[in-house]
């Protein structure tokens, strides 16, 4: 082309046209020699203008390089390979909307203008995370051979935001590899409309993974617990409604359920999962320890169960079951166990509205009251919780039957029995709650078909109560005879507390005595106190018949009580002691009183009447009742008794009494307070008495 014929024909100044041509030339559309002013066309020309008249394809691929202190690109002679450097983005096709975004900005060109990379590929609505992927320009493709993760949005739901409104996926695939497919390779222009592409197509299975710590705290480990897609084909990238897409896979749930084949789609808070129904029969988990049936959810929510669970004899139902790998925990709307009295020694038990946690490792499933008590035995109730085992049922709480209460942590319900370790006991009134009877500390054991219960004291100061009564006793048995409505009590006595029945009044008071007692929790008896052997109470009478007790030391005074028994009534009372003995003082041991009633108020005051003997010179013994024996303000055993002149009383053979008698618990002689008289008819003195006060000493008159 010459330059003055092409200004000529354009009709414009030669310099205007050269300067056209230059253009021109530096686009590498023609060759322009200014001396010559002569111009060639080269084919990039003709090719420009076929595909200006969309008689020829053409591709927009378009990058640019942005880099500070060092070179926009590299070029290795060797293999001509060249490496474009500060390239943030790279637009491959704007009508199909498929971008790369290289991760450290370099782009490395060979031959044909294929290119390699590492980056984010967006492709529509998704996000390819690749390494040492390739763009292949005569295929117009993508390959990406190592995919980390790819990440996708979908329209949202609702009203809340508009029809075009994305939201992202929240969970990603992984470990792929596979070629998106740009567009037809001879419409890398996308004059033409295809909408079917770009497409992408996945070479190998890929993983889901739901081990996020919002996701049941990260528990559900991606090496047991996955998600594996099969390949698959997804065409119309850049106009894809996710409406319907579902991918083909199955579920490996760290061995809680066999695999589960269920499509994985997006659920309703945008998490990848499924829904699935169990057949009828459900499914065994946890290696068949257990049977799980209905329906069975996966999402970002958690690996949840809606439906019925079956384990050992045990049935519970809830609305969301959470399934982890060594454990599983739910509200259950209701709870059943049914009686096994052969293979597992379970009783019946029902309870409403439970919170339910299932170690699998040890095999205990943990279930708590929520509301109402349980049921068990058919009438008996807990309020606490249930841990079952294939080994036994395991209570801590407080179980009701009947009028008691047991308190414990370890209560083993069995089908007809139940053991409480360390356990607390109580007995009430009927209908009321007036408690009759406690202990704490004790091991408990209830036998149903016995009607019977035994509690054994586990701590040396373990004791048991009496509240209605007032009195605390560190017997160490107790044996409850439901249908006789009576405890019995007893202790394992040694030997020296049964050598006790060889020593006499004097050597008890002086024996060191040890052993279970009987001690009053009155305000007003002192901590009186006593040492028992057995004792039997009755629920019905609310009375302690105690047996075994040697004595009763009161002020300065030891009493006996006849056939060592003591009946103990409401609040503390004790009933008139009868043909008791008592010695006053248990230091010297002077006076012994015998025939008593004996009214015992505390530890410091009783009442009584008995009979003492006066021991003359000559060893003869005459008995003295004393009509008032009590404790006077210096703690002393005080008594008193009157003799009338028909008792015909000696002093000694010599002289004989009427009057007053008075005894002193630490003084040895009594004290006489009336007169006497002569034992000799011949002197005349008929009816001449002599008035005296004083203590006598019988060997001394």
């Amino acid at each position: 082309i010459q330059l003055g014929a092409l200004a000529e024909f354009m009709r414009k100044p030669k310099n205007q046209v050269a300067a056209l041509l230059i253009n021109l030339g530096r686009k590498g559309f023609l060759i322009y020699d200014s001396k010559t002013e002569t111009a060639i066309v080269n084919q990039r020309l003709y090719d420009y203008l076929d595909a200006k008249s969309g008689q020829a394809d053409y591709d927009v691929i378009r990058m640019e390089s942005e880099v500070f202190a060092k070179p926009n690109a590299l070029i290795d002679l060797n293999d001509l390979s060249l490496d474009v450097f500060g390239v943030p983005e790279v637009f491959i096709s704007d009508s199909q909307d498929v971008y790369i975004y290289p991760f450290d900005k370099i782009i490395s060109f060979r031959k044909n203008r294929d290119f390699t990379f590492d980056g984010r590929v967006r492709a529509g609505l998704f996000d390819f995370y690749a390494q040492n992927s390739t763009f292949v320009y005569d295929s117009f493709m993508l390959n990406l051979n190592y995919i980390d993760s790819l990440t996708f949005m979908v329209k949202t739901k609702g009203l809340l935001k508009g029809n075009d409104s994305l939201v992202k996926v929240k969970n990603v695939l992984t470990v792929l590899n596979g070629k998106i497919y740009v567009d037809d390779p001879y419409n890398k222009s996308g004059l033409r409309s295809m909408n079917h592409y770009p497409i992408f197509v996945s070479n190998e299975d890929s993983y889901v993974y739901f081990n996020k710590r919002a996701i049941q705290d990260s528990t559900l480990n991606p090496e047991e617990f996955y998600y594996v897609i099969e390949p698959f084909t997804f065409d119309s990238l850049s106009t894809f409604t996710t409406q319907g897409m579902a991918f083909e896979g199955a579920l490996s749930s760290a061995s809680i359920f066999p695999t589960i084949r269920q499509p994985l789609v997006v659920m309703d808070d945008y998490s990848l999962g499924f829904t699935h129904q169990t057949p009828y029969e459900g499914y065994k988990i946890y290696d068949g320890k257990a049977i799980f049936s209905s329906e069975v959810k996966l999402s970002n929510k958690g690996f949840e169960g809606i439906g019925t669970l079956d384990y050992l004899t045990a049935t519970t139902a809830s609305d969301r079951f959470l399934f982890y790998p060594d454990s599983l925990t739910g509200v259950g709307n209701y709870f059943t166990l049914q009686e096994s009295p052969d293979m597992y020694d379970y009783p019946q038990v029902q309870g409403d509205s439970v919170d339910i946690h299932w170690v699998v490792d040890t095999n205990i499933m943990v279930v708590n009251q929520l509301f109402e008590p349980f049921i068990l035995y058919n009438k008996s109730t807990l309020e606490g919780d249930l841990a079952l085992s294939p080994e036994n049922l395991m209570g801590d709480g407080s179980f009701f039957f009947d009028q008691s209460e047991i308190i414990s942590n370890s209560i083993n319900f069995k089908y007809s029995e139940l053991t409480a370790d360390s356990a607390d006991f109580y007995l009430r009134l009927k209908d009321q709650d007036t408690v009759v009877f406690s202990s704490k500390g004790y091991f408990a054991r209830i036998d149903f078909q016995q009607q019977k219960g035994w509690f054994d004291n586990l701590y040396e100061k373990s004791f048991v109560e009496f509240p209605f009564n007032k009195y605390i006793s560190t017997l160490e048995e107790v044996e409850w005879i439901m249908d006789e409505s009576r405890l019995e009590l007893k202790s394992e006595v040694g030997a020296d507390y049964e050598a006790l029945s060889t020593l006499d009044d004097k050597e008890l008071i002086d024996y060191n005595l040890s052993g279970p007692e009987f001690i009053s929790v009155h305000e007003d008896q002192d901590s009186l106190r006593f040492y028992a052997g057995q004792a039997s109470y009755s629920l019905s009478r609310y009375t302690i018949d105690i047996e075994g007790v040697k004595l009763i030391k009161v002020a300065d005074a030891a009493i006996f009580p006849f056939n060592e028994v003591v009946k103990i009534s409401r609040d503390a009372k004790i009933p008139t002691l009868l043909d008791a003995r008592i010695i006053a003082d248990t230091a010297y041991k002077y006076h012994h009183i015998y025939n008593a009633e004996v009214n015992i108020f505390s530890r410091h005051q009783f009442m009584a009447s008995g009979t003492v003997d006066y021991v003359d010179r000559n060893k003869t013994a005459q008995p003295i009742l004393l009509s008032s024996i009590s404790v006077n303000n210096f703690g002393k055993t005080v008594g008193f008794g009157e003799i009338l002149p028909e008792d015909i009383f000696f002093l000694s053979p010599e002289y004989f009494f009427s009057g007053q008698v008075s005894l002193l618990s630490n003084r040895k002689n009594y004290r006489f307070t009336g007169g006497y008289k002569i034992n000799e008819s011949c002197i005349g003195l008929v009816d001449n008495w002599v008035a005296f006060d004083q203590h006598l000493d019988p060997e001394k008159l």
